[in-house]
């Protein structure tokens, strides 16, 4: 039975490496590499108007899907397939962007939160978990 004083260091440095978008992966398997964390300018934001988003690049090699863009959408967090912007996002080699979603003038108030969906491949393996990559923020009224 392994120590709890053992495991910790173990996560420590899991967290570290995921923080810059690359995380170890179980021995035979590719590293993993995922977006980088994503930035809002502004946590609330009224409706019809923009939410600037950028993500820093990444030390790791992204790989893409269908070119070299990713998918962003906002939603509500309990209605995570209801989408109310989705919009494509050209991305730079290191997985570095700014965009600006336009959110609807008819968005309802309150919880938001701007995901990052798809454009890339996710390299876990089948034992891993995906964390998706995403941004909190307030629809105000």
């Amino acid at each position: 039975m392994r120590s709890a004083t053992r495991i910790v260091p173990i996560v420590l440095v899991a967290s570290a490496l995921a923080l810059t978008g690359c995380a170890t992966t179980a021995p035979g398997f590719a590293e993993a590499c995922y977006p980088g964390e994503i930035s809002l300018h502004d946590d609330s934001v009224a409706p019809g108007t923009g939410v600037l988003v950028r993500a820093e690049g990444v030390d790791c090699e992204l790989r893409f899907t269908d070119g070299q863009e990713y998918r962003l959408v906002v939603s509500r967090p309990w209605e995570p397939d209801e989408y109310y912007v989705d919009l494509a996002v050209p991305v730079a080699d290191d997985g570095s962007f700014e965009a600006v979603l336009q959110l609807p003038p008819d968005m309802p108030s309150g919880e938001a939160q701007v995901i990052v969906v798809d454009g890339y491949e996710a390299t876990c393996d089948d034992g891993a978990s995906c964390a998706m990559v995403s941004a909190p923020f307030t629809v105000l009224s």
